[in-house]
């Protein structure tokens, strides 16, 4: 009997939970990567990260046991956590790479699978190329025993290094300090809490929505758009608060209702975050903006005099420019 061919998207492979994301692809795809890891370490360490969808962290114990199984250290986060979260605990543990078990902002029924590198970024073609070959080579990769794990899999809380992290990029404490209304639709998905322990406990208030877990995501996608948004801009439209951010399923997508209501979607944010960047912090250096993005990227470039570079859709075209 012929195994499924695995094949990478734009970021990761995703597939229909109980249809093609079975136990068993998930550890030929772990497998794959520890044989990737190896072969590209002499001491691979790896960290596994997920989100809130069905069964994601029983998909993480089983690709930490296959790492296990192949003599790779494993963190295991505690609890479900933003894609970027992991990609920073590789570059703060100095790991050789991270997998994190999600499908970002689809349907409740996909689940999937990322890799990220050993600078935390999304992989390029060419190890994507090369996972797929070792992955596609195998055939059905038995469960191991539990005890593999002993001395090698550990369960990790990666909050605090990631905070510290953000605080030594952005003024944490001038935001608490500040005296906001902010409003966080965490969407059921793996951002809940995060923006609250940052940026709350001060004179800052952070009221969370949808901060529950909800493996069908409230009958919509977790992507943070209208209309799987209407609720919270509803929720602005009343007023007394001064910004909602909302965050997608694996926290990754960002999407804002200013006071009145009003949405901002994704390539405005990204036009404005240029134009804070560029004005107010008075960085300088060029841009790299994907195919789908906002022409006002390229305004923007010329405004300030820096290129702006367009690479196809994908963090693992972004990476490595």
């Amino acid at each position: 009997m012929s195994v499924q061919q695995i094949k990478f998207g734009t970021d990761g492979w995703r597939g229909v939970v109980a249809d093609d994301f079975t136990f068993g692809n998930v550890r030929r795809v772990a497998q794959g990567t520890a044989q990737y890891m190896k072969a590209h370490s002499n001491d691979a360490q790896a960290i596994v990260g997920y989100d809130c969808r069905f069964a994601s962290e029983d998909f993480a114990q089983a690709v930490a046991l296959i790492f296990a199984s192949n003599g790779i250290k494993t963190l295991v986060f505690d609890r479900p956590s933003p894609t970027q979260v992991a990609s920073w605990t590789v570059i703060d543990r100095k790991a050789t790479g991270a997998a994190v078990i999600t499908a970002s902002h689809n349907p409740y029924m996909f689940n999937g699978y990322k890799y990220k590198t050993e600078t935390g970024s999304a992989a390029p073609s060419e190890v994507i190329a090369e996972l797929e070959r070792n992955i596609n080579a195998l055939q059905d990769v038995a469960p191991p025993e539990a005890s593999v794990a002993h001395g090698l899999v550990s369960s990790y809380d990666p909050r605090q290094p990631y905070y510290a992290q953000v605080a030594r990029i952005v003024d944490l404490d001038a935001i608490k300090d500040a005296g906001l209304r902010i409003v966080h639709d965490c969407m059921y998905g793996s951002g809940y809490g995060y923006v609250a322990e940052m940026i709350g406990g001060g004179r800052t208030t952070v009221t969370e929505l949808r901060n529950q877990r909800n493996p069908l995501f409230g009958g919509m996608n977790p992507e943070p758009i209208p209309p799987n948004i209407d609720s919270t801009i509803s929720v602005m439209k009343v007023g007394g608060q001064d910004l909602c951010i909302i965050t997608d399923g694996d926290a990754d997508r960002v999407g804002i209702i200013d006071e009145t209501g009003r949405f901002i979607n994704q390539l405005q944010v990204f036009a404005l975050l240029m134009l804070y960047l560029f004005e107010a912090r008075g960085m300088r250096g060029p841009v790299v903006k994907t195919v789908n993005m906002t022409a006002m990227a390229d305004k923007l470039g010329a405004a300030f005099g820096e290129r702006v570079y367009e690479v196809p859709v994908g963090f693992k075209n972004v990476a490595p420019k």
